[in-house]
């Protein structure tokens, strides 16, 4: 498929919204138990995934983030999608509930990007490269394990610093403004579907999971804009590279 050209992809993005959900995490859980998408020291990314498409179905919400402050948990998610069909176009009556469609909130995400702009951001990243293992092979590798294969003394924080940094030079975006600063890192299972021509099962994949704040610096506003709806990286679709932004200096 040819790829849709920044500028003719900048046209979609004037409608670019932030929509976030109140979801009912007791019925989440059921509904993900119910489903096989969830189990015991694995990422729950997959089941939101799943919960939103049975929800919502192609205007499911990517790439998203669910945050839990102070004992409540929101889902923060970009669409371009109209939002005013979410409610009565719903589908799963269970996964509706889970997700709190009731509690939807949508405003529109600032267009008014310019070179030089800076802003403060938080982003949780699964930060890995495809690596061939093989003549005929690729697969997945954490990206710090990848460069000590060149650099045995490769800091972990170093490395994804550049990988993130990497990702929002995505078509000359953006690009780190001053050495972010990583919030958390944990190694989790996340599920895939495995589509092969044989089968179509589940499958848990172990891998990098950081959270980085920082600052960064707009290069191009309608490149900037796309990214922001795209998001970084890989696994964008469960619960990876989604972008928060918030005025400079406020996130540390």
């Amino acid at each position: 498929m040819a790829r849709v050209s920044i500028r003719a992809e900048t046209r979609l993005m004037s409608a670019l919204q932030i929509v976030r959900f109140e979801p009912d995490v007791l019925a989440f859980r059921r509904w993900g138990h119910q489903h096989g998408l969830l189990a015991p020291g694995v990422d729950g990314g997959y089941a939101w995934h799943a919960l939103m498409k049975a929800a919502l179905g192609d205007d499911a919400p990517k790439p998203f983030v669910v945050r839990t402050r102070s004992g409540s948990t929101e889902l923060l998610s970009y669409t371009t999608r109209d939002t005013r069909h979410w409610l009565p176009m719903g589908q799963e009556e269970e996964a509706i509930k889970a997700l709190g469609l009731a509690s939807l909130r949508v405003r529109p995400f600032p267009t008014d990007w310019t070179a030089g702009d800076h802003a403060s951001f938080e982003v949780r990243i699964r930060p890995v490269v495809r690596a061939r293992t093989n003549r005929d092979n690729k697969r997945e590798l954490d990206a710090a394990v990848h460069a000590r294969q060149a650099d045995p003394e490769a800091r972990r924080e170093d490395v994804y610093r550049r990988w993130l940094n990497g990702q929002l030079g995505r078509d000359g975006a953006a690009k780190l403004y001053g050495a972010p600063r990583l919030v958390r890192f944990r190694r989790s299972y996340v599920l895939r579907r495995d589509r092969s021509a044989t089968t179509s099962a589940v499958r848990k994949v172990a891998g990098p999971d950081a959270v980085f704040r920082g600052e960064l610096e707009v290069i191009d506003g309608d490149a900037f804009l796309a990214l922001i709806a795209r998001g970084l990286g890989r696994h964008r679709a469960f619960g990876f590279g989604c972008l928060l932004l918030a005025p400079p200096g406020a996130l540390r």
